[in-house]
C-alpha cells in the first residue's frame, strides 16, 4: 500500500500502518471526503477483497461484473511481483531483499 493523504502526509506521517484497513472496508468516504482519487482506490481494493472472501481469488468476482483492472499476480516461491495499491494499482517486482526471502522460505518451508 503505497497512498499518499494530505492529512497523514501534513503531519509527517505519510503512508502509516494500518492506514489501508478505511480503503479496504470502503470507510475511506468518511474519513477523507474530498479526496475523490481515495474513493475510486477504495472502491478497487474491497472489490480485490470481496472477490478473494467470495471465490479465494481477488481476481475472480465469480460473476460477469467486479473484476479489478489490475490481475493481482500469484504467489509463488518463483513470483518476483507484488501488486501495489496507490495512486494508481499497479503491478510491480518485489524488492529483493534478505526479508522477503526469509519469508518466503517460512511460507513454503519443506
Amino acid at each position: 500500500f503505497d497512498y499518499h493523504v494530505k492529512q497523514a502526509d501534513d503531519k509527517g506521517l505519510g503512508v502509516m500502518h494500518a492506514l489501508e484497513m478505511p480503503f479496504v472496508f470502503r470507510g475511506v468516504e468518511e474519513q477523507f471526503p474530498e479526496d475523490t482519487d481515495a474513493a475510486a482506490l477504495s472502491k478497487e481494493m474491497h472489490t480485490y477483497w470481496a472477490n478473494f472472501m467470495k471465490t479465494g481469488n481477488p481476481n475472480d468476482s465469480g460473476e460477469s461484473n467486479g473484476e479489478p483492472k489490475v490481475i493481482w499476480p500469484d504467489l509463488s516461491q518463483k513470483s518476483k511481483t507484488m501488486i501495489v495499491f496507490g495512486k494508481e494499482i499497479k503491478e510491480a517486482p518485489i524488492p529483493d531483499s534478505s526479508d522477503v526471502e526469509f519469508v518466503m522460505e517460512l511460507i513454503w518451508e519443506k
